[in-house]
């Protein structure tokens, strides 16, 4: 009886987690203006899609270890290298300002810190997320240079996956 109730349990808590993390296409108006809006969004603003009359937005929160006070400036640039060889080169439109966390376990502490790239898309680069897959992904080191993110395993598997879903959300909802 306990392992049932010990199962039961564990299947809500997943089962709560996968609904509050899962990913949503919606359509809307904004309050204020009243225009037409689509939204993607997953794992709150992991990988988040906006478009307001046809003007689209993509952002992406990236985290690092450690604590770090460094802003990105403006126009820092990503660049996702899809499996046909075809390079994507986004630059963002605003500072990227670091939010650290720390998270606790029964082992001890680490500290994270996330920063947020917000960019303009136009019809072209969405169209590319939205029919190609991304098996490198390059973006700013805030210590300075570069990070390279290959793209292997369920977990970049999902990723690559969510970024695509969420790119052909606004090319079919516009």
């Amino acid at each position: 009886m306990k392992n049932y109730l010990s199962l039961g349990l564990f299947t809500c808590i997943i089962a709560i987690s996968n609904q509050s993390f899962s990913q949503s296409c919606e359509n809307g108006k904004d309050p204020f203006s009243g225009e037409s809006t689509q939204i993607f969004d997953y794992k709150k603003h992991t990988i988040y899609y906006e478009n307001k009359s046809s003007n689209y937005k993509l952002e992406l929160n990236l985290d690092y270890n450690g604590e770090l006070n460094v802003r990105i400036p403006a126009g820092a640039e990503i660049q996702i290298k899809f499996d046909n060889g075809d390079i994507l080169k986004l630059n963002t439109v605003i500072e990227a300002t670091p939010k650290s966390q720390v998270f606790a376990s029964g082992y001890g502490a680490s500290v994270m810190t996330k920063y947020a790239y917000i960019f303009k898309l136009d019809e072209t680069s969405l169209n590319k997320l939205a029919t190609s897959k991304a098996d490198l992904i390059r973006y700013p080191d805030a210590k300075g240079g570069y990070i390279d993110y290959e793209v292997k395993g369920a977990r970049g598997a999902k990723y690559v996956n969510t970024l695509q879903k969420g790119a052909k959300c606004m090319l079919e909802n516009k």
